[in-house]
């Protein structure tokens, strides 16, 4: 059984710090990553440029690959996966789509695709000076699963509050973590990789606390207790991933902002691993109640 691959939207207005972001991501340790993007220019990148039917692309260090469009994007993301299979595809939105049109062609077109999360981020400053929100920037804000409010050094504390305020007002539900320079741990927008959930500290971003734990799951788990157990979780989860086995099938789950997704897997050692601000203090809760949906096996 293939499982789909895991693809991750970014974005954001211009200057907010995509660029940084996206950096950022290409040289952390997410496996084999592809970066969608309409040009290469922004990113500064040097290598061989090699011709597809519907991309252009770039071997990044790393075996990564950095792809511009040269043709409709639902036929890249193809022949993507299918000649270059990654484990992760980036794609920053600028010249590509409106990021919720985006968002709703990903998850009605591209059956092989399977879509953590929608980031979106926000620059502090520009919206301190320009706060009334266009239509893009809403629709961006409101389709996000995170939001990066980045260059919070260039405003006072109170301005911070307000821009918090402002972001509210259109997306209740998002996870909001503020940053300089987009500097955060990087399993907050991938998620956690790999079938073997091991506890590590985050690095915290600039106000927000972040903590990580691992659940090792010793059972097989019955579904709806564990459907509820997820609805159930406070809005300090921002991100849970890993591997469980429901009512005898083992499945990856992954868990952003609320919105969570279940999938059959063909491997993993089932556990979850949990990120979010002052997790350490909901750990034993979280833990129990999964524990209470345990059944033997």
């Amino acid at each position: 059984m293939k499982t789909r691959t895991q693809m991750v939207v970014v974005a954001g207005s211009l200057g907010s710090g995509k660029t940084t972001l996206l950096r950022r991501l290409l040289t952390a340790d997410l496996g084999r990553v592809a970066l969608i993007v309409n040009e290469f220019g922004e990113l500064g990148i040097d290598g061989q440029v090699l011709e597809g039917e519907h991309y252009r692309l770039i071997e990044l260090p790393g075996g990564c690959v950095c792809c511009s469009l040269a043709g409709e994007f639902a036929a890249a993301v193809a022949e993507l996966v299918a000649g270059v299979a990654p484990d992760l595809i980036l794609v920053e939105t600028t010249g590509v789509a409106e990021a919720d049109a985006l968002v709703l062609d990903i998850e009605q077109n591209l059956p092989q695709i399977r879509l953590d999360a929608a980031v979106v981020v926000v620059d502090a400053d520009t919206c301190c000076r320009f706060p009334e929100l266009g239509y893009a920037e809403r629709s961006q804000i409101g389709v996000a699963d995170l939001l990066l409010l980045n260059k919070i050094d260039l405003v006072t504390p109170a301005q911070r509050a307000a821009v918090r305020a402002r972001l509210r007002q259109v997306n209740a539900n998002a996870a909001l973590v503020e940053t300089t320079f987009a500097d955060l741990d990087p399993a907050l927008v991938a998620g956690p990789h790999g079938d073997r959930p091991q506890f590590r500290p985050l690095a915290g971003a600039p106000g927000t606390a972040m903590e990580s734990f691992a659940w090792e799951a010793g059972a097989d788990l019955e579904g709806g207790c564990f459907a509820a157990a997820v609805a159930g979780w406070p809005a300090q989860v921002y991100r849970a991933k890993g591997f469980v086995r429901i009512d005898g099938e083992l499945c990856l789950f992954n868990y952003v902002a609320g919105r969570w997704q279940l999938e059959p897997a063909a491997g993993g050692r089932p556990g979850l691993v949990f990120i979010g601000p002052g997790l350490a203090a909901l750990q034993e809760g979280l833990n129990a109640g999964l524990q209470a949906c345990s059944r033997a096996l």
